[in-house]
Order: structure tokens, then sequence, then C-alpha cells
């Protein structure tokens, strides 16, 4: 179990200081909450768990910490991140899922939650019946990256490879059905190649996969790999959005290169245990949101160009994820991939 501030040891030394660079946020936003919207009495009874389906370092795992630290102010309750990578998500979907009814439990995860129903045969959760939605976190925005030293320029330059050595080119992603993955199919698609699509079980493990030359490409979260683009050791070559990304903004979209790519953007967001009562959810819903509103969440967000849009109720949370999960889930079935 981690807690709210992990330790960076045995995470590799690049991932390390990403990670703790983005997590000065977090310490930024337990400082910066309001006493105005802080609870004399906590929440629950027991602590809040939210579990992450990714490892330490990640972009879910930050945005998790990060949301713990504002949350723990505003509800007067202790609240513990908990990391179960695994299975692409179904781990900690499903011991969230699970989770006994004296335990609060949120789940803090991307598209995968919508995608893992289609492409695994049985991934042990329901993502309409066993969870409630409470607030999208933000989007998240993602890049196709190489070495810094790497020969490939452009992803014009990766296709134009890919294409002339069939089944060579071997490019990394975090997590199978994650967005990363996605996204790379779809590089495959319109680029109509054949490549060696390669799972790793985060964050950290990409950085560390494409510094020591394992694979020729990752497909990563802007925000994990923003660092060490800056510092010249990993070169951005696309964004995945319809637009730049406002931190990269010299970056083009994948679009811009590859005839027929269809732009796509993740985001991180946020589910609980349908354990909880529904007053205690809607209580947990307004703070969450009065931690995303802030100006040091904000901020956070828009050092890596992303973006977050908040909903004003349960059920607003409720029909966008229904809408999203459609939608997502439609992309999955149309890609084809089956995981048993």
């Amino acid at each position: 179990m981690n807690s709210v501030h992990p330790t960076t040891r045995g995470l590799p030394r690049f991932a390390g200081r990403a990670w703790s660079g983005l997590l000065l946020a977090a310490s930024a936003l337990a400082w910066g909450a309001p006493a105005a919207a802080q609870s004399s009495a906590p929440l629950f009874d027991y602590p809040v768990h939210i579990a992450v389906p990714f490892s330490a370092g990640g972009t879910v795992d930050v945005a998790a910490r990060v949301i713990a630290q504002g949350l723990q102010k505003r509800i007067n309750q202790s609240v513990v991140v908990e990391n179960k990578p695994g299975a692409g998500g179904n781990i900690a979907a499903v011991y969230v899922a699970h989770a006994p009814a004296s335990q609060p439990t949120l789940l803090v995860t991307m598209v995968n939650h919508f995608v893992n129903p289609v492409i695994f045969k049985d991934p042990g959760y329901d993502p309409d019946k066993d969870f409630v939605p409470i607030l999208q976190l933000g989007t998240s925005p993602y890049v196709f990256v190489v070495p810094g030293n790497s020969r490939f320029k452009s992803l014009s330059d990766v296709a134009a490879y890919a294409k002339a050595n069939p089944g060579k080119l071997a490019w990394g992603f975090g997590g199978i059905g994650s967005p990363g993955h996605f996204f790379g199919i779809e590089f495959a698609r319109a680029a109509q190649v054949q490549t060696n699509p390669i799972s790793y079980r985060g964050g950290p493990d990409l950085l560390t996969a494409v510094g020591g030359g394992q694979v020729d490409m990752v497909v990563m979260s802007a925000e994990t790999s923003l660092p060490l683009i800056r510092e010249g050791k990993l070169k951005a070559l696309a964004s995945t959005g319809e637009r730049r990304n406002a931190a990269l903004p010299d970056v083009p979209t994948a679009s811009e290169q590859i005839a027929g790519y269809a732009p796509l953007t993740g985001y991180t967001i946020m589910l609980a245990a349908p354990t909880i009562p529904r007053d205690k959810l809607m209580r947990l819903h307004d703070a969450v949101v009065d931690v995303v509103k802030s100006p040091e969440y904000q901020a956070s967000l828009q050092r890596v160009g992303a973006t977050v849009t908040t909903t004003a109720t349960l059920e607003e949370s409720r029909a966008f994820f229904q809408q999203e999960g459609g939608r997502w889930r439609a992309i999955a079935t149309e890609s084809g991939l089956q995981i048993q």
C-alpha cells in the first residue's frame, strides 16, 4: 500500500526525477486548500482509498495523488493511494467494484475502464453497474516519443521505416487497452504498416524502455515525458489530439503528418464503489470539483497542455461517462483487439 507521499526509491532514474517534479503540484495543493471548503467532521468513518491501475509516477498516479492531497483537506479525512497495476487495469477495477461497504473506495483511471469489457473475455467487472461516476479529472494529452538521438525526425519518418521494414518497428505503450495502446494502433492503421507493439506497466517503465533502446518509439502521456523532452533526452514527434499541445507548440499533431489518422485524446476519470451512500457521494463529488477548480490543480494541468471540464452534478457525470463509454467501446470493437 502506498501513502499519499510515496518514495521514489526503485523508480528508474529518469522517471524518479520526472515524478518528483510533477508531484510539486500536490504539495502546493495541500497548502492551498481554502479553509472554508474544509469540513469539521470526517466524511467517512474510515480512510478513503483511491486505487490506481498503473504504476507510480505515471499520469494517472500523479493525478490521483494531487487529488488525494486536496481531497483530504476538504473532507477532513485520510486519503490513501494504492497502485494496483496489471491486466490492463482490471485488477484495480475489480478491487474497487468489490470493495467492502465499510471501506470508501475510489478508482482513478482512464478510457481502458470502458474498453476492457470489449477486448477482454472476462474483465471481472461491469463498467456501468459496478461503479458510480464521480468526475472527469482532466484531459490526458499523449505524444509519440523517441530517444533524443533517434534517427527519426518526424512521425512520417517512422511510418516510412515501418513500411520498408514490416514488423520491425517496436513501439511501447503503458498497458493493454490504455489510450497509448489505441493511439499506436491508430497510427499503424492510418499509415498502413505492420509494427511490433509491446505493453509496459506504466510511464516509468516506458521511460526506461525508450531511454534504454528497448523500443524504437513509445506512445505516452505528455505529463510524464515532458521533463525529459525539455532536457533533450527524449524527442516528441507528434501529439495525438486534434490540436497541437500548448506545452509543445512546435510539435505537429499525428494527423498533420499521417493522412487519415483519427485524432484522439485520453482523459483521467474518477469512479466510486457502488457501496458508498448517495448523500456521501454527492458531498464527495462537490469536494473533488472544488479540488479540480483550484488554481493549483488548474496550473498542474496547464503545464502539460491539459484541461479539465467539471460537471455540476452526479447526474451530469453519469451522462458524460455513458456518452464517452459508448464512444470508446465502439473504437475498441472496431480495432478488433481481443485479449483472452
